[in-house]
């Protein structure tokens, strides 16, 4: 195959890479015998320039048809941004998450500083440590949380600290749902402050990693909640599958059918949301 270029989501061009299509879809735990099977059925689709979000629906239509779990776990990322419009049930999404990694969680609270009162996002405490967490959710792909971001989390938490007795050891956190800038990054790593981006820190950090790990599946990952399942659940702040799993009283309050209510049992079993 001769030299293809995509657009990546931040507008750049970079070569087709049928490594990272193995890669994507060996994350979403696809079999190794569907692996040519997807590579060839895109062949057929792919031209000059085009963008990896096109790629990106055409696997998953593939997925959809010939192995369903997989498709679900491959659209993680998309179903992270569905959790909006608004950034509230990411907040609660990764109090969630932490609480499942053994920290005490809060969420949306208001804390004194030393100047001025601050809105944090989550609370985390675990041991004798205590983060202040900041989520910068975004519902679209290619953008970035820059270095403004970091900058005023950190004089935030500045100025908390100032406020609070020596007796912990407190630190900042930024959770995104996409990318962190270099800039962005390179302060951070100075001032020792936490970043958890899609795909960074690389290896077992990464945020994809972390929901993956414990299957911390979004309900919107979900084909079987309609939009209306999805906006009744948000409004309770049920952002988690295994949430939904272990409360049969609200889900049956969502009215499915028997015939949903089953693929709805079925996806949370594929899933390993059902324990």
């Amino acid at each position: 195959m001769k030299d293809l270029y995509v657009i990546k989501a931040s507008g750049e061009r970079e070569l087709y890479s049928e490594t990272k299509i193995k890669e994507a879809i060996s994350r979403a735990q696809v079999p190794l015998e569907y692996h040519e099977r997807v590579l060839s059925d895109l062949k057929t689709h792919l031209y000059e320039n085009i963008p990896t979000s096109e790629i990106y629906n055409l696997i998953s239509q593939f997925l959809i048809k010939s192995y369903p779990v997989g498709e679900i776990r491959f659209r993680l990322k998309k179903a992270i941004m569905e959790l909006g419009p608004t950034g509230y049930p990411f907040e609660v999404f990764i109090g969630h998450l932490l609480k499942e990694y053994g920290y005490q969680t809060e969420v949306g609270i208001e804390m004194p500083g030393s100047c001025v009162n601050h809105e944090v996002d989550v609370l985390a405490k675990k041991d004798n440590r205590v983060y202040f967490v900041e989520c910068k959710y975004h519902n679209q792909q290619g953008v970035r949380s820059d270095i403004k971001v970091v900058l005023y989390v950190h004089a935030r938490g500045e100025d908390l600290m100032a406020k609070l007795p020596n007796d912990k050891v407190y630190g900042t956190w930024i959770f995104t749902n996409t990318k962190f800038s270099t800039d962005a990054i390179a302060y951070a790593e100075c001032k020792k402050m936490r970043l958890t981006g899609w795909s960074y820190p690389q290896k077992k950090d990464s945020l994809q990693t972390m929901i993956e790990t414990k299957n911390l599946y979004p309900i919107t990952v979900l084909h079987s909640l309609t939009t209306e399942h999805r906006r009744r659940l948000l409004l309770e702040n049920i952002v988690l599958v295994k949430e939904l799993v272990a409360s049969p009283n609200v889900y049956r309050r969502l009215d499915m059918g028997r015939e949903t209510l089953e693929k709805f049992k079925n996806e949370c079993r594929q899933l390993g949301c059902d324990q």
